[in-house]
């Protein structure tokens, strides 16, 4: 979800990329809505089918911030001002981060009724309240990038992407060992260790590659359909595991960090971009297509903004809100949820709030990113 200036070179093939950010943040909007709305349906087969099947969301993110950096370096001569890079990144990334955080922790603090000022509290802010982590993890990745870049060649790129592929799963294979020696712990792993860039990084790099390599994206479209196969046939051992993980105790401790779902998430977001990759003409022909490729723009902000959205309307709803069926009070809030928080987002364009938007969306809107 990085959002950064595209080289003229570069520039006139990403429609697919907002299609493929628009279609993540709704997923992550869904699943987040499920998590608060229906959670008596977590012991269900439905909720065992569909968790897993969502989980390549934040890895397809991940690869998507890697590959639109790569796309750079496609360019000769194209060197990084560390310098202007990072200023960029703290009006956009930065201070938005630490916002939000705030906000998130007076949101949740009022809404459990108090607020505790703790060693934990310390820790949210500083590494990212529930699905700010993705924030932290970010940054930590553009660190990394930017010590490393300098030394970009095909040879080194496929050095840090072997190294890179060894950490996730070397990361993937001890959170599974924790879980069936020690047992759950209510997310205790995912929400700590997730934070570290050790578990992901083979979804950033892959991402880097895709863009640094012209043909990669084309040789992948070629084979889509070998990759859907593939993400379907990955998926089984990930949905079995998760299974017998909620029998075994009750709960789900586990949603990303399993060797089982590994592959199904590296396969299935590396698939979806090869499809989509494959309709750019279309999307670009297409007025609709290319009016839900703008609401790319809007990706980041839904993303910090809408579980604080969420968290309200399922407080008032739970107060003033007669009981509907389940399904149908999940699919009200989600609506609810993702209207009211585009609403906030181009509020916080406008120029009366556009302090708002400078602090909590980085002065996204004022112009357009890729």
């Amino acid at each position: 979800m990085e959002e950064t200036t595209q080289p003229a070179s570069s520039r006139a093939k990403l429609s697919f990329i907002e299609i493929a950010r628009v279609i993540g943040i709704l997923v992550v909007v869904l699943l987040h809505t499920a998590g608060l709305v229906v959670t008596q349906l977590q012991g269900t087969w439905l909720y065992t089918i569909i968790s897993p099947m969502a989980r390549f969301v934040v890895p397809l993110f991940f690869i998507i911030s890697g590959l639109v950096l790569g796309l750079h370096h496609r360019d000769p001569g194209y060197r990084l001002d560390a310098k202007s890079f990072w200023q960029r990144r703290l009006h956009t990334l930065v201070v938005p981060f630490f916002a939000w955080n705030i906000v998130y922790m007076f949101i949740l603090g009022g809404t459990q009724g108090k607020l505790v000022f703790d060693g934990q509290t310390l820790f949210n802010l500083t590494t990212g309240y529930i699905h700010l982590y993705y924030v932290f993890v970010l940054l930590q990745f553009l660190l990394l990038y930017t010590l490393l870049c300098r030394y970009f060649s095909r040879k080194a790129l496929l050095v840090c992407l072997g190294l890179s592929a060894l950490s996730s799963i070397v990361f993937y294979a001890i959170s599974g060992e924790l879980l069936w020696t020690l047992g759950a712990d209510q997310h205790a792993f995912e929400w700590r260790y997730g934070k570290l860039f050790f578990g992901w990084a083979v979804f950033f790099f892959w991402g880097l590659w895709l863009g640094y390599s012209p043909a990669a994206l084309e040789r992948l479209k070629k084979h889509q359909w070998w990759l859907l196969l593939l993400a379907v046939c990955a998926y089984v051992p990930y949905l079995v595991v998760e299974r017998e993980q909620f029998l075994q105790f009750g709960a789900y401790a586990r949603d990303y960090f399993l060797l089982s779902g590994l592959p199904y998430q590296f396969i299935a977001a590396t698939w979806l971009l090869a499809f989509l990759y494959g309709l750019e003409d279309r999307i670009r022909a297409s007025r609709t297509m290319s009016r839900v490729a703008g609401y790319g723009q809007y990706a980041f902000g839904v993303y910090v903004a809408h579980f604080a959205v969420l968290v309200i309307i399922v407080f008032l709803w739970e107060k003033f809100m007669p009981d509907l069926p389940a399904g149908l009070e999940f699919l009200a809030i989600a609506a609810l949820t993702l209207l009211l928080t585009i609403a906030f987002l181009r509020l916080c364009y406008l120029r009366p709030f556009r302090i708002l938007g400078v602090i909590l969306l980085g002065a996204r809107g004022s112009s357009r990113h890729s």
